[in-house]
This record gives structure tokens, sequence and C-alpha cells, in this order.
């Protein structure tokens, strides 16, 4: 979740919950999600997914070979979508369990406010938060794959209580080789006048241990950390300092933090493509730059054509080239996706008559900076929406994950914004310009 809104209840905390075992609903069990059986209790060393977070929605796409596992607003709780079985169900194997908060149930546990949650090393990791009387208490939580445990990982920070209302951030959220990275972002009730406190936390999955990379864990002065990604030995993130956005990346190996100069114009939107590239967005969208570690050279690219269309004499649509504008930037470690805003064109005939399409471009680039395909994905989208139902066209771009050689698209219907539909499609086929997007299941 991106943020969440705290007012001072008292909650009572529970530092381990055995939930429920048994259960007539078969969840995930006891393999890891390459579909292997899962050895012993050891955490497996992952590395992150670079696609995985999206431009605008909260959490990450969690998929097994056996289903997909989701937090649902609406139902307050953790979700598992079994393939086979084309059944939803809460994440919690105890039969007579009610799943309406309960302290035992995996699932929707109330103990906790639910920040972010990504799948890694064969659990769902959890960042949130409880209170008490006295005090917030941001936690990592672990969920067994099978609804039957849930377990406190580590506390990563205490907050005294002084009677201001608190805004808790969870978006920057990210696990690697059994590190994770925690952008601590606390602001008050109106977050654009009280100051917030920041800080950035590194947890080792390994031991339990939390370092903080400020000399105080959190404050007001300490630099706001965005946009966590990982690859090979870093962590990549980028703070603003004295009107300038900073990447840096930060050795889990050495504990080194190195920072880089871009040319003028970073925008903080970037994608990592390997250990030697980056991309990114610049701030006036007039371009992406590819920026080389090994030389320190930046190339370019700033062809954004696409095909849209006109309405000719005889009132028939025709093709025709523009430049388009990305707004955001998103990368699988390989290839590096500028994606642009959703758009319904319309335009009318002289003789009164109307046409209208759809264009949702997203441009795809390799690690030399040159343009590989323009794809239009409404076609593909509309053409995969189960009958009867009407998305919300303009969230098109939002909810976009590159996950290797499948490519995630996550949309709401049009009249009810907590219910979400799932596609995907090849890589391949996106790449060549023709994606075939088929629909996978329904959040809500």
């Amino acid at each position: 979740m991106k943020k969440v809104f705290v007012t001072v209840v008292t909650i009572v905390c529970l530092s381990g919950l055995m939930a429920c075992s048994g259960g007539k609903d078969k969840l995930g069990t006891g393999q890891n999600p390459d579909g292997t059986q899962v050895v012993g209790n050891g955490l497996l060393s992952e590395d992150y997914r670079q696609g995985n977070a999206s431009a605008e929605l909260d959490g990450y796409l969690m998929r097994t070979e056996q289903g997909y596992y989701y937090y649902s607003k609406s139902r307050k709780g953790f979700r598992y979508y079994d393939i086979t079985m084309g059944k939803d169900m809460f994440l919690c194997n105890k039969p007579e369990c009610k799943h309406d908060g309960n302290a035992f149930c995996v699932a929707t546990n109330e103990n906790y406010t639910v920040l972010n949650y990504c799948l890694d090393s064969n659990r769902i990791y959890v960042y949130a938060m409880d209170e008490t009387d006295t005090q917030y208490r941001l936690k990592v939580l672990s969920l067994a794959l099978d609804g039957s445990e849930l377990n406190e990982v580590a506390t990563v920070l205490t907050l005294e209580k002084t009677g201001r209302k608190l805004v808790f951030d969870g978006e920057n959220f990210c696990i690697h080789r059994n590190n994770v990275m925690i952008a601590l972002d606390i602001k008050g009730e109106n977050e654009y006048k009280d100051k917030g406190l920041c800080g950035t936390a590194i947890l080792n999955l390994n031991t339990g241990n939390v370092m903080y990379m400020d000399e105080e864990a959190i404050a007001t002065d300490n630099p706001e950390t965005k946009e966590v990604h990982a690859y090979g030995d870093y962590f990549y993130y980028y703070q603003r300092v004295k009107k300038k956005n900073v990447l840096h990346r930060y050795n889990i190996v050495t504990g080194m933090d190195e920072t880089h100069k871009f040319q003028p114009g970073f925008s903080g939107l970037y994608a990592v493509l390997g250990e030697n590239t980056i991309a990114y967005l610049k701030t006036n969208l007039s371009a992406i730059c590819f920026y080389y570690y090994d030389t320190g050279e930046t190339i370019e690219c700033t062809d954004f054509t696409g095909e849209t269309f006109f309405l000719d004499d005889n009132g028939e649509l025709q093709p025709k080239e523009i430049n388009y504008i990305p707004e955001r930037i998103n990368g699988d470690g390989t290839y590096a996706y500028a994606v642009d805003f959703s758009e319904i064109h319309t335009e009318t005939g002289k003789n009164g008559e109307e046409k209208e399409w759809r264009e949702s471009y997203v441009f795809a680039y390799g690690e030399d900076g040159k343009k590989i395909a323009a794809v239009n994905m409404a076609k593909g989208i509309d053409e995969a929406v189960p009958e009867g139902v009407e998305l919300f066209y303009w969230a098109y771009w939002m909810g976009m994950r590159f996950l290797g050689e499948e490519i995630y698209v996550e949309l709401p219907e049009k009249e009810n914004r907590e219910r979400y539909h799932v596609f995907k499609c090849k890589r391949s086929d996106f790449l060549a310009g023709n994606p075939k997007f088929e629909h996978v299941f329904v959040m809500e």
C-alpha cells in the first residue's frame, strides 16, 4: 500500500501467530515459485524482479506455478487464486475461521496495518505497522504460502506517540538476496505543511539485524529515499539533494554507498539494465538516457514515434505517425519500457460522422538505447476483456509489470475501482509489436 492514514487507536500486538491447520481448500503448498519442492526451512537467495514495481499500483504481483497471491483492500486480507481450480480464497487454512480480522487469521489479522508486500523465498513478506498505547512499530512479517502461519521477522522501527496523527508510506519496500531495503517515510496529518520524518533501513533476513543508512534512524533532516530497486550486488535508489535528484547504489556485500553524476535533468524515474546500464527519463520528458557505468558515457534516445489515425474526406480512419511523450519508465533487467498515458481520441468528419479509437503506447528499447518496438496495447487488451466487463480505460498505463518472458497488466473496472482484472501476454509477442493478451483472473 502506498499510504495509510493512522489514527491513535490502541491495537494489541502478538509477537508470533500460529494460525490455522488443516482445511478443505488447497492453498499453495510446499513449493518454490518455480514449482520445485521446498527443502527444509532455509531461505532461498532470490533476486529482485526488476519490472515488478508498477507505475502507480500498490504492492507487487505475486505469482507461483500454482496460483497468484494478492492483498484485497475491499476484503481487508490476503487472498490466493488457484489456477487449477479457478478458485479465489482467503490465505488461511483454518476451516472454521471467519476471516473477520481475528488475531489467529493469517489473511485478515487486524493487529497489523499492511503497508506493502512481496513474494520471496517461499513466503509472503509484509511491511506492516502495529501500535500500542504509546508506540507505533514498523515491522516485517512472514506469511506461509499455505496459509498456516504468520510470524514477525523483525521490528524495523519503534516510534513513540506524541498525539500527532501520522501517515505511513510503504511504497519503497524492496527484497533482494535476503536483504530488505525500506524507505522510512512518515508524514503528519497535513503532509504538505507538516515536515515529515525520513530514513532508510536495511534488514538482513538471515540474521534479523537492522541497520540504518543515516546517523539517526529517522529524522526531519534525513533525505527522502525513493524508487528503490536492486540488481546484482546493489540496491539502487535516489534522493533529492540541493534541488537535484541523485542516484545511489548500495553494495550489499561491502556496505559501500556510491553516487554517480548524470547529465542535468535526471527525473528520478529509471530502470536498471544489467550491471552496467541505467536507463532514465529526463525531467522534461524529452528523452530517455542510457548511462553506462564502465565508460561514464550517456546516450540519449528521443525516438517516441508511434502510429495514430486521422479522419479522411470519406470519413475513414487513416494511419499517421506522431511523436508521443512517455510519462513513466520501467524495465525487466534486459529491456527498458517507456510508458505513455492512455488516451481516447475522437474525430468528426465533414458530414458529422464521428470515429473513436483508443491508444495506450509503450515503447521498448534495448541496452544500446535503440527502439525495438512501439506498441499500442489498447487493442490487444480490449480483445481479451471478458464479455459484459467495462474497464476504466484511463488506467491502462498504470498497472504494467514486466516479468521476464511475461508482461502483466492490472486494470480496474469502470464502476468498481477495487475490482482489478489481470491480463498477461508473452514478451516476445510484445516486442514484435503484436501482443496477444489473455485474461488471467480477478482481484477484488
